[in-house]
């Protein structure tokens, strides 16, 4: 496994197109950070509610919600206000382009895209996100405990066949960020 020389984090990543979901996970993973995988807005949110995780990248169209509703719906909450957001979008043209996208996102990427992008545009994210005092979390024992036994209920995969990195399907609930 790689590593960048920016801290990891956990990444949520939502995409309703299966292939383009493994892709971003495994682009992801390979630089060190743990994922969470929604196939929908609706997961998504439910996932970025539960967990807060550190960085978002989100398919512009999915059923249930779509990103941007995502990213209204987690701006309207003070507890993932701050969560940093990656747009994900097969549009070509600017013009077609909703309005607003980077208002409240931290920006956009077009499909298809170059994986060392956004490892780069994700490690960017979260470098902004942990110059935020309550954005830094630090892992506990339990955290480093859970990864190596999963808790009853927690979906866990491989990202390869060949026994890549483990790609977190669900995750307990996380408590506040530490602020320190």
């Amino acid at each position: 496994m790689s590593q960048s020389s920016d801290e990891p984090g956990v990444v949520l990543a939502a995409d309703d197109d299966e292939d383009i979901l493994e892709l971003v996970c495994l682009t992801l993973e390979q630089a060190g950070h743990e994922t969470l995988r929604a196939s929908d807005g609706g997961e998504a949110l439910q996932l970025a509610l539960r967990h807060r995780p550190d960085a978002c990248v989100l398919d512009v169209v999915m059923p249930v919600r779509t990103g941007l509703e995502v990213v209204d719906a987690l701006r309207g909450n003070p507890d993932t206000a701050e969560i940093p957001i990656l747009l994900l979008t097969a549009t070509v043209n600017e013009k077609d382009l909703p309005p607003g996208l980077e208002k409240d996102a931290k920006g956009y990427m077009r499909k298809p895209f170059s994986p060392r992008e956004l490892q780069a545009r994700v490690a960017t994210l979260l470098r902004h996100r942990w110059r935020i005092p309550s954005g830094r979390r630090k892992l506990s024992r339990s955290d480093h405990s859970a990864r190596a036994s999963p808790p009853t209920g927690a979906r866990w995969s491989r990202s390869s066949a060949g026994g890549g990195p483990l790609a977190v399907r669900d995750l307990p609930a996380r408590s506040a960020p530490d602020s320190r």
